[in-house]
């Protein structure tokens, strides 16, 4: 599984290059072709599903990799549904997923109007059609109902502009996981104003979709919901002036009232706003994307301005200066960000931890991310935060949520569902040898490396380490015990020496404190040979 894993980086990193070159990008500049090939390496892709694991300073990650049908890409979202999830795709197709991770289509379909958009004459030359869709799901248990709002873009023909709609649909939950068709009917229950047009390209010919739409939902209660409303903005147009203005809806954080639909400034001075959630404690954070870095984690308070666009940690592209900031790299005359991250990183949707699964984590923000691929575990305390623990998973993530159960479920861009587990609750059978080798491998690490090119440590670099030249990693000092062995590293001899070093050849410096099982080297063997 690690090899499969490892061969699926490679492809990726393979597509960017063949993609990014200059050479080989006059061969891809037909788009039939270039969606052809991203179409062969996504397959590739998943086929690559298994059970690798992530290593964090306190836990070992279980990773599992549930393939979502239809293709649709970016965006749409996941939240919780009973003891499962709903999970709803970029087009507003809708899904049940089972306890069991296994996916139901539903009858359900957000009212999201991609069919009128992309049949308007008017979006032939449109490009990014993609960031037409649903932005996030929530799901509000009420009572014996359920609610299922959907933040998403509505293009209004006759006007041939753009806003962002919330629509709600109440049902039961019966009639959801059921896939009946006769579950409701949805309502407008917030729409952005005023409509805005499409961006325009530098030189006037094409329009685009903006990536600054937000549109993050979060409750405060069954009666007062938050959504986060980007500036609508191009990503290299100086940004507008709405975030300052009271009278129209974008670069702000509103508050909706679902009995009588009145719409109230919550907060403002936003640019882009990838995630939002409220924890136990009340506290409402909100993750927000940058320009050129500055990523910022925001503890919300009613009536407070965050600053976009005057001031940024960051600043805008191809410029080394924010244009419109009077101290470049400050965040003077406004509220500031509880954390930033420069460079960019992307942020998306974060979730306050439980503990369920993760005792230690209890409390814990996780912050998910696009450009890095990776989660990001945050510990505040006394209102600052005291570390970031990265760790990269190697997809664009879009959503997160944690189950009932304790499990951590991302949604990705490429159309993935991936779980996430403490491995230690995960049964050894539900395992493959070479990810319990990865396990028993951990306590190598800190003497050896495993990685392709890397330096050795107190001892050497065990990549490609089967079936080598006994004694033969570039640039380390072997000791003479080794230097005198010939042959290659059998996997007969690699058990031999890991379980008894000095035995195997006398005199070596190979220091082993533990005494391992033949289950146990079977496993580190069969880890190493994926290795290459």
């Amino acid at each position: 599984m690690a090899v499969l894993h490892s061969r699926a980086k490679m492809l990726r990193r393979a597509l960017i290059v063949l993609i990014g070159s200059g050479a080989l990008g006059a061969a891809f500049v037909a788009g039939a072709l270039v969606h052809k090939y991203r179409a062969a390496i996504r397959a590739r892709l998943r086929s690559v599903q298994g059970s690798p694991i992530i290593q964090t300073s306190l836990y070992n990650l279980n990773v599992h990799l549930l393939a979502i049908p239809g293709g649709e890409g970016r965006d749409g979202g996941i939240d919780v549904l009973g003891d499962g999830l709903l999970l709803v795709n970029r087009k507003g197709r809708s899904w049940f997923v089972t306890d069991r991770r296994e996916l139901r289509p539903l009858a359900v379909q957000a009212p999201i109007n991609v069919t009128d958009f992309e049949s308007d004459p008017y979006n032939t030359t449109t490009t990014d059609q993609n960031r037409f869709s649903v932005k996030d799901i929530l799901v509000q248990p009420i009572a014996s109902r359920v609610r299922i709002l959907v933040s998403h873009m509505y293009w209004h023909r006759d006007r041939r502009c753009n806003t962002l709609r919330v629509s709600a649909l109440e049902t039961t939950m019966d009639s959801v996981t059921a896939g009946k068709t006769g579950t409701g009917t949805w309502r407008t229950v917030f729409e952005s104003s005023p409509c805005r047009e499409l961006n325009v390209s530098a030189d006037g010919r094409t329009h685009h979709v903006t990536l600054g739409a937000g549109g993050r939902l979060a409750a405060l209660s069954d009666r007062q919901l938050l959504v986060g409303v980007g500036e609508f903005s191009a990503e290299y147009q100086a940004p507008p002036t709405s975030t300052s203005s009271a009278i129209d809806s974008y670069g702000k954080t509103l508050s909706i009232d679902m009995g009588t639909g009145a719409v109230t400034e919550f907060t403002r001075g936003h640019r882009n706003q990838q995630g939002m959630t409220v924890a136990p404690d009340g506290r409402i954070w909100q993750t927000e994307h940058g320009s050129r870095g500055g990523d910022e984690l925001n503890l919300l308070t009613p009536g407070k301005n965050y600053g976009a666009p005057h001031v940024t940690y960051g600043t805008q592209y191809e410029m080394m200066v924010w244009p419109l900031s009077k101290t470049q790299g400050r965040h003077e005359g406004y509220e500031k960000p509880v954390h930033a991250w420069v460079p960019s990183i992307a942020t998306s949707q974060l979730v306050v931890l439980s503990g369920k699964s993760f005792p230690w984590w209890t409390g814990d923000l996780l912050v998910s991310t696009l450009a890095s691929e990776s989660l990001y575990r945050v510990r505040v305390e006394e209102g600052r935060v005291i570390f970031v623990e990265p760790f990269f998973v190697g997809h664009r993530i879009r959503d997160l949520v944690e189950t009932a159960s304790g499990s951590i479920v991302l949604k990705t861009d490429d159309d993935f569902l991936i779980y996430i587990d403490n491995l230690e609750s995960t049964p050894a059978a539900n395992l493959d040898p070479a990810t319990r080798g990865e396990i028993v491998a951990g306590q190598c690490r800190s003497c050896h490396s495993f990685q392709e090119g890397a330096p050795g440590g107190i001892g050497p670099n065990l990549w490609n380490v089967v079936g080598r030249r006994v004694a033969s990693s570039p640039g380390y000092t072997y000791s003479d015990a080794l230097k005198k062995l010939s042959g290659s590293w059998t996997p007969e001899r690699l058990r031999l020496f890991i379980a008894n070093p000095k035995s195997f050849a006398p005199g070596n410096r190979m220091e082993i404190a533990t005494t391992y099982t033949d289950q146990q080297l079977n496993d580190l063997i069969a880890y190493l040979r994926t290795q290459r």
